[in-house]
């Protein structure tokens, strides 16, 4: 069934001086901005307030969301099976560190 959905979150700039984030960005020099790219079989507002709130949540988001999602990606708001979105998520990584963000995705 497809109702997963891939999503972006901006992330403050302190978040690049994270060990979690200078890992997975160890070749980006230039960077434009700081994302968290996730996954969610929720609603992605729902999935939001999970990581505010702290329930199953990724701690860069919990501490450095902006408060904005980025939309402007070729995948957003489509929904896909569970085996796709978890593809997706990673292809949408890469493609915005290969824009020159600074993105972390677990």
């Amino acid at each position: 069934m497809n109702h997963y959905s891939v999503y972006v979150l901006i992330l403050s700039a302190e978040s690049g001086l994270t060990r979690k984030m200078k890992k997975q960005n160890s070749q980006n020099t230039n960077i434009l901005g700081y994302m968290y790219v996730g996954m969610t079989g929720l609603s992605v507002s729902d999935r939001i307030a999970n990581h505010t709130s702290g329930h199953k949540s990724c701690n860069l988001v919990k501490k450095y969301f902006t408060g904005e999602i980025y939309k402007d990606y070729p995948e957003y708001n489509q929904l896909f099976d569970y085996y796709t979105a978890s593809a997706k998520e990673k292809e949408v990584a890469e493609y915005l560190r290969g824009l020159g963000y600074c993105v972390y995705q677990n």
